[in-house]
């Protein structure tokens, strides 16, 4: 085999390669373009209005370890984090209607669940008060 040959046949194996790469290239991209995309919280959040639970189920999920530890956060006790989470859901389906998209999302989810923290210490501490003056 001469240079000249050699050198053809090296050539055809790289384009070879080469368009191979390209094509399993192209591919995937085509792929990540036909993946599903995600659907925004607000999205999720009107569709919640609607009626559709799958959708606050994934919204929920979005945010379920996230909340869990803001509550722990305010809280320190994983029990009544976990209990209070609960509470912050089910206040944040209740209020949807009251969202304002002006504001974003995080925001307001939170904020509800900044205020259900501070309640829940407000009656732990109440709870201490009676049960001291009980005491006493």
């Amino acid at each position: 085999m001469n240079k000249s040959d050699a050198m053809m046949e090296w050539y055809a194996e790289t384009e070879h390669v080469a368009n191979t790469l390209v094509t399993r290239f192209w591919r995937a991209v085509k792929g990540w373009a036909l993946a599903p995309a995600r659907a925004s919280d607000e999205a999720l959040l009107d569709a919640t209005l609607r009626g559709d639970e799958a959708a606050f189920d994934e919204l929920a999920g979005r945010y379920e370890l996230e909340l869990y530890r803001y509550c722990l956060g305010y809280l320190q006790d994983a029990e009544q984090s976990r209990v209070l989470a609960r509470e912050v859901l089910s206040r944040i389906r209740s209020r949807a209607v009251s969202f304002e998209s002006s504001h974003g999302f995080k925001p307001w989810f939170f904020g509800i669940a900044q205020a259900c923290c501070i309640r829940a210490i407000l009656r732990e501490r109440a709870q201490e008060r009676r049960t001291i003056r009980n005491i006493a």
